[in-house]
């Protein structure tokens, strides 16, 4: 049968139905027949349809700002552009890359945009701090148990004076080494004991606090142009007006101005999209919702499906979805609105029910395309049809035969001729023609809805044309042997004429052959008389 559409009426078991409109359907013209342009109106909502910006795929904004990520490398907004990462590198805003800036940082790479590098090293090996000869200088007191510059250690006296290690009649104050610490150690190392606790100082001309105030203050490029890069103990940064959350947070405000695509291409890592938003729409993103974008084997899958449970106006058509909430394929208000799916399982059914008159041993079963009985589970239209996506698509029902145990057939043959010619063999066969072998059985003609006589009247005319047929058969037969009869009769009758004219005399030709007879005997006699006579004569005249 051909593939029913929505609107289309069709009566099955006496019962007429329109196939409902469904929210597939209104996504099917959408999708094909919507133009850059049209309208379609959801509901209350205006939806605006927009085109494709050369071969850029659509996509909805909220889409195309999930693939935005960490390891995203550029982005381009219309004619801005951004670059996240390179290489090693992440776009970040400089007074953030500032922050991870620490007194726990080791080492700071500094490179401009100019490509020259300058590394910092605010902890080396040993957990010494880099550090200003002057704030060092603020750390010596008298709670020193000992300080190690220069390469030489002073130990902490009883008259709180520190004695070299090296040379004990060498004795310092406090201000002698708070002198001797400056500049000049730039690069050596400064240790200060506190009990338990030790203090290592590199002598610089910078802490992490310098460091961290070069990074806030240094260049920053615009869009994708050479920038300042920083490397925090591994970590890469390329200091940026933008980052990662600034990009994402630009592209989830994006919006269309009325009459304007506001740039409307955007590209992720060189992949292109033609942006959609909440009103802005391809015909497939309206039809299918946010998340699916071009993925048309899930129709109404996304979050955002505006088309479900809705009225829907397109090309000046308003159509009133069917409802069936409870998915049984009937319209929860009008249950002579069925889904297509529904339909054909109904035809399904009946099918059964027609398929299984007469059948007394196993009973038919209807199935679909998938061999799957049409009561397993939930019917999807698709389940029946070749091929789902055609209009024009052929419905397939896969029907196994329901079976009853008849009675054999008689065959049998006369032979009809004189001789031995399998000519003369007339064939005969007749079925058997019970009540079961012809399919009427324990019919059923009382049901709800008179279906059942329906079915029934079927099969009794099934019947009577069986019982004709093999009368009709037998009728043929039946003249074939009558025709034998009469010639077989006539061959009789020509026998018999055959062996009466071999038998009796014919009268006629034997009087005719003794009339001959008679007049040759008749005529020698007289010839013979007057022979005598003329002998006499010449005896008479001799004696005469």
């Amino acid at each position: 049968m051909n593939r029913l559409k929505h609107s289309d009426k069709i009566m099955i078991a006496g019962i007429t139905y329109t196939i409902g409109t469904g929210k597939a359907d209104v996504q099917k013209m959408i999708k094909e027949d919507g133009e850059p342009g049209d309208t379609v109106d959801v509901g209350s909502t205006t939806y605006h349809i927009i085109g494709q910006n050369g071969n850029a795929a659509f996509k909805q904004i909220g889409a195309i700002n999930n693939e935005v990520n960490p390891n995203t490398s550029t982005v381009s907004i219309g004619t801005d552009n951004y670059e996240l990462k390179n290489g090693n590198y992440t776009a970040e805003f400089a007074s953030t890359v500032a922050g991870k800036v620490n007194s726990s940082t080791k080492s700071v790479t500094i490179t401009g945009a100019n490509g020259n590098s300058t590394t910092y090293t605010l902890i080396d090996g040993s957990g010494n701090v880099a550090e200003h000869s002057a704030n060092i200088r603020s750390r010596i007191d008298s709670g020193m148990d000992s300080i190690t510059y220069g390469g030489v250690t002073y130990n902490k006296n009883s008259s709180n004076a520190y004695v070299s290690s090296t040379d004990s009649s060498v004795i310092k104050t406090l201000n002698d080494i708070r002198s001797d610490i400056g500049d000049n150690l730039n690069g050596q190392t400064v240790t200060i004991k506190r009990g338990s606790n030790t203090y290592g100082y590199v002598v610089r001309n910078y802490n992490y606090n310098d460091i961290r105030s070069y990074v806030s203050g240094a260049s920053v490029g615009e869009g994708t142009s050479a920038t300042t890069r920083v490397t925090i103990d591994g970590d890469s940064y390329s200091l940026r007006k933008y980052n990662l959350s600034t990009v994402k947070n630009r592209l989830s405000n994006f919006s269309y101005d009325e009459g304007t695509t506001e740039g409307s291409l955007i590209k992720v890592d060189g992949n292109s999209y033609t942006a959609e938003t909440n009103l802005y729409r391809s015909a497939i993103c309206i039809a299918y919702g946010e998340d699916n974008e071009m993925d048309t084997t899930k129709p109404g899958a996304g979050k955002d499906d505006p088309i479900n449970g809705n009225t829907v106006t397109f090309h000046g058509v308003t159509y009133t979805l069917m409802v069936d909430q409870d998915g049984d394929g009937y319209d929860d208000d009008d249950r002579s609105v069925i889904t297509e799916g529904r339909a054909y399982k109904l035809i399904a059914r009946e099918l059964e029910k027609a398929s299984n008159i007469g059948a007394t041993d196993t009973y038919a079963k209807v199935r679909d395309k998938n061999n799957e009985d049409i009561d397993d589970g939930v019917t999807m239209a698709a389940d029946f049809l070749e091929d789902p996506d055609n209009d024009a698509s052929r419905v397939i029902f896969e029907i196994d035969r329901g079976t009853t145990t008849i009675s054999k057939d008689l065959n049998t043959s006369i032979h009809a001729g004189a001789d031995a010619d399998m000519n003369n063999k007339i064939g005969v066969s007749i079925e058997a023609m019970s009540a079961k072998n012809l399919g009427i059985w324990n019919l059923n003609v009382v049901d709800d809805n008179g279906i059942g006589a329906t079915y029934a009247l079927d099969a009794i005319e099934d019947a009577i044309k069986e019982v004709s047929r093999q009368r009709s058969e037998l009728g043929a037969v039946q003249n074939r042997m009558e025709h034998t009869i009469k010639n077989l009769d006539n061959v009789v009758e020509n026998t018999t004429a055959s062996e009466s004219r071999l038998r009796d005399t014919d009268m006629a030709d034997e009087m005719v052959k003794y009339s001959i007879n008679n007049i040759l005997a008749q005529a020698g006699q007289s010839m013979l008389v007057q022979a005598n006579q003329s002998t006499q004569g010449v005896m008479t005249l001799l004696q005469g």
